[in-house]
């Protein structure tokens, strides 16, 4: 993730047309999931794009002004929208102030988001099933039972085109690149042809096997416990009952128990987690916090013991911790170490697990976000009265925060100062004494 400046330029361009129902679907089906200051920066980027037919790009301060917020808060708006497939961002670095580029999507059709497990489901999460279902009525198509036979004119009996008229020939041999109702495709939605060639190299399965029914329920369980195509493969396999005929292979109750159970497993190794957040710098800790947001936990845990194979009562801990608390990998490697750094070493359940339920509270997402919080509360446990007072030697977000600045700080500049005060060359302790 790179820290915004408000100095920096940008430049918006539509990806694809808007029509009025576009609006209105954004505002029932997507604000519920990505909040209304992302609905926001996303109706003023598709007014900007329009503007900057006259003047072709501004500065992230002009919008700030505009829209009443700080980078923080744009930036959080920014990753929701990218999130859902709404908002794609490039960065050209090549100058200085640098350039963003934003490419504006439309949104899904009310039927084609409804239909889709992913995002029906985080609808239900956010508003409720029985709030969800009410407004998904209000896209029901209602027919009449008895149409009656269709005596509607063709488009040949009226226009009668000649085909070898110059006209048509035109037409056929233009290939200009236009303006369509694009939306753009979600990482994490479920790849059927992902999921068909795992499937190939560990079985004789093939995609003639399962019903459309049962793809959708496939697709339906690995979105909702978050599990690849690799991974609903293997499940899949272990269950296909080939005896049965087509339509009974799957027993729907035990794919949906073995994917909860395989869930525990597949997070550690497969969430599909946010961007990393990785820290510019040389210094120990810069490293070891880029270490934490590219490892997985049970790898991370095992190079804390110098290689040695993890436990099961560990590994049982972080698949728990991982599960319930719905904490990113780079969250946990930091969690497990302030937890050995602050209890001898000892990865106690009750520890371990009191501290990740502080850490699902308070929303840390990135693991220098998570070393920051704790740092603050060892502070407060070693000294409590002062703990209002405390500050931290490792404050990023008070660091990058800065109003008038707001530009890219390296751990370098953020911990140079704090590390020129120590007289040893031990290495920087996140969680020890100022």
């Amino acid at each position: 993730m790179k820290i915004l400046s408000k100095k920096d330029y940008l430049e918006v361009k539509m990806a694809s047309l808007l029509a009025d129902y576009d609006l209105k679907t954004i505002s029932d089906l997507y604000q519920p999931i990505i909040g209304y200051k992302a609905m926001s920066v996303y109706l003023t980027l598709v007014n900007e794009a329009t503007n900057q037919k006259v003047s072709p790009i501004i500065t992230h301060e002009e919008l700030f002004v505009r829209m009443q917020i700080n980078a923080s808060e744009f930036m959080e708006a920014r990753r929701n929208l990218e999130a859902i497939g709404l908002l794609k961002s490039y960065l050209n670095q090549d100058g200085d102030p640098k350039v963003y580029y934003y490419e504006v999507y439309a949104p899904k059709t009310p039927k084609s988001f409804l239909e889709n497990a992913l995002f029906f489901g985080m609808l239900i999460k956010t508003l409720g099933e029985a709030k969800a279902k009410k407004l998904k009525s209000l896209y029901n198509l209602s027919l009449p039972a008895n149409k009656g036979n269709d005596v509607s004119t063709s488009f040949v009996e009226v226009f009668a085109p000649d085909y070898n008229d110059e006209a048509f020939r035109i037409a056929l041999e233009s290939k200009d690149q236009l303006l369509t109702h694009q939306t753009m495709k979600i990482t994490s939605e479920f790849e059927y042809e992902k999921f068909f060639s795992s499937l190939k190299e560990i079985s004789q399965i093939t995609s003639t096997a399962f019903t459309r029914k049962d793809m959708k329920e496939i697709e339906r369980l690995s979105t909702l416990y978050g599990l690849t195509e690799e991974n609903a493969a293997q499940v899949v396999a272990g269950i296909y009952d080939a005896h049965q005929v087509k339509g009974k292979h799957l027993n729907y109750e035990k794919l949906d128990e073995a994917m909860r159970n395989e869930t525990s497993y597949a997070l550690l190794t497969h969430r599909r987690k946010k961007d990393k957040v990785l820290i510019s710098g040389k210094t120990d800790l810069a490293q070891k916090v880029n270490l934490m947001e590219e490892t997985a936990p049970a790898k991370y845990l095992s190079i804390l013991q110098n290689g040695a194979k993890v436990a099961p009562s560990d590994l049982a801990l972080l698949h728990d911790i991982s599960l319930n608390y719905g904490l990113e990998n780079s969250v946990i490697n930091a969690l497990v170490d302030y937890v050995l750094s602050m209890n001898d070493n000892v990865l106690s359940r009750p520890y371990v697990e009191k501290v990740a339920a502080s850490l699902a509270r308070q929303g840390v997402s990135s693991a220098y976000e998570a070393m920051e919080y704790l740092r603050s509360i060892a502070a407060k446990q070693r000294n409590p009265r002062n703990a209002k007072k405390t500050t931290t030697k490792l404050s990023i977000k008070e660091s990058v925060k800065e109003e008038e600045e707001e530009e890219a700080l390296s751990w370098d500049e953020i911990v140079g100062e704090a590390n020129k005060k120590e007289d040893k060359e031990d290495e920087f302790d996140p969680y020890g004494e100022d």
